[in-house]
């Protein structure tokens, strides 16, 4: 295949039997089956050509911020647009900007960006890691803020097609962008366009600054977790439950449930994935048991069968 996509031009990188530990904030997770970084559009249209045609699953990376591997080894191509980043402002008014964001963009350099610029909307998501693109597949947010609730359009590639999508089209949701649904998994993002208001820049850097204080003596931001494992219930807080249920520093094998936070799970040095997943598993039926309270995985799955 790799001869075959280095045929009809495909400018990239492509590598065989990658460890997924080395791209994941986790640090776990086997081989991947080929790892394929294109460098442009005709690049990924025909390396999503050539997948199509040979029947081959497809993951596409962003961070690996909220992501879980499995042990064993993914069956899949992992594809990554690293490369694809940038920000440039394509229209200014008084009042706010308009901004292409490359997907490949990591969220931290684009709520960095915004608070140079003075511009507010994203000010809550500040200190979450990953990537723009995989900000928005998952509607990233925090203290009240949604990476979807600044979009104006996405800019996707579906089966080796352009396809803008506007955000009333889009019907988001808690974590969730609403692109699934709409191209049942089978999506790239490759850019998108957000406006952002334009405000006091000392009072957008205030708002970030007593947000980021916030999380940082309230979550385990220098561990190696995945962010948050469950989605939070209506109405209340996936970790204030796990806390209740008694799970607050229980340890299974490397993997322990955050002392600072119980919705994160961290890997103390070798964990493995069976383990976060068992983890996962007694957390959610103990919760149940106790709060009649079903919780949801927030975190994304590759490999394994929940």
């Amino acid at each position: 295949m790799i001869d075959k996509l280095k045929k009809i031009g495909f400018r990239g990188i492509l590598k065989e039997n990658i460890k997924m530990d080395k791209f994941t904030s986790l640090k776990i997770g086997g081989n991947c089956k080929l790892m394929a970084e294109p460098y442009d559009p005709y690049s990924l249209k025909v390396l999503i050509k050539v997948l199509k045609e040979e029947g081959i699953n497809t993951v596409i990376l962003g961070g690996g911020t909220n992501l879980l591997v499995s042990d064993e080894g993914i069956d899949t191509v992992v594809v990554t647009l690293k490369r694809w980043k940038g920000i440039e402002i394509i229209k200014d008014s008084t009042d706010e900007q308009t901004l292409f964001v490359y997907a490949g963009t990591p969220l931290r350099k684009f709520v960095d960006f915004s608070c140079k610029k003075g511009l507010t909307g994203i000010e809550g998501l500040v200190g979450i890691g990953g990537t723009v693109g995989g900000a928005i597949v998952c509607n990233t947010g925090a203290y009240g803020y949604e990476i979807l609730n600044t979009i104006e359009k996405v800019i996707t590639m579906v089966e080796t097609k352009i396809k803008v999508i506007t955000k009333e089209t889009l019907n988001p949701s808690y974590r969730e962008s609403g692109l699934e649904k709409i191209f049942n998994n089978s999506f790239c993002i490759v850019a998108a366009i957000f406006k952002l208001y334009k405000d006091n820049p000392e009072k957008v850097k205030k708002r970030m600054i007593e947000f980021f204080k916030n999380k940082k003596s309230t979550q385990p931001i220098n561990e190696r977790s995945a962010g948050c494992v469950f989605k939070n219930p209506n109405g209340y807080y996936a970790g204030k439950l796990i806390e209740e249920a008694g799970f607050k520093g229980v340890k299974v094998g490397g993997i322990e449930v955050s002392k600072k936070h119980a919705n994160f799970f961290i890997n103390t040095g070798a964990g493995k994935a069976k383990e976060f997943l068992y983890l996962m598993k007694i957390v959610q039926e103990e919760v149940w048991k106790k709060f009649s309270i079903k919780l949801s995985p927030e975190i994304k799955m590759i490999g394994i069968k929940w």
